[in-house]
């Protein structure tokens, strides 16, 4: 039983960070999204260390190469994830143990229809803009854009 337990965490993490690899967050994430309940918010956020280390456990997944995503599961309310998301930056910075580390974010609340596929797409452009409008940065996507525009937000207090 120890044997099938390892080779399962073997298949499910990435080997150079420990985290959850991509297929396992994906099979999650699609889990949860059939599994939410339409009153919870949820939040999904891609970040992209513009110069990769090793991170410690305290991030949920590495998506691939210097990708990294955080789920937040029926977050209180969509306000609590602006501090949350001001803060991450800073944080991960602190856990590399090193300062100027230039970390660019893409953050999108979870919509009712949302399959995987959609709102990865969604948070991964959100992503490509903050990288594209000179790294460093966080986009929100607005949550009142429809799927498939590319629109996004840029909060000011979370720069």
């Amino acid at each position: 039983m120890e044997k099938q337990n390892l080779l399962k965490d073997l298949a499910q993490t990435d080997g150079l960070t420990g985290q959850l690899n991509a297929d396992t967050t994906r099979l999650c994430i699609q889990d949860r999204l059939q599994d939410k309940d339409p009153s919870e918010t949820d939040f999904c956020i891609l970040f992209d260390l513009d110069t990769f280390v090793h991170l410690s456990p305290d991030i949920i997944s590495r998506v691939g190469g210097d990708g990294f995503g955080i789920y937040l599961v029926a977050i209180e309310s969509e306000e609590n994830t602006l501090p949350y998301c001001n803060s991450l930056p800073e944080r991960v910075r602190f856990k590399l143990h090193t300062e100027g580390v230039p970390i660019s974010l893409g953050a999108s609340k979870v919509r009712e229809k949302d399959t995987f596929a959609t709102l990865f797409a969604r948070v991964d452009q959100a992503l490509s803009q903050a990288k594209h409008k000179g790294k460093n940065r966080i986009e929100l996507v607005d949550s009142e854009t429809p799927t498939g525009t590319g629109e996004a937000a840029t909060d000011p207090r979370l720069q």
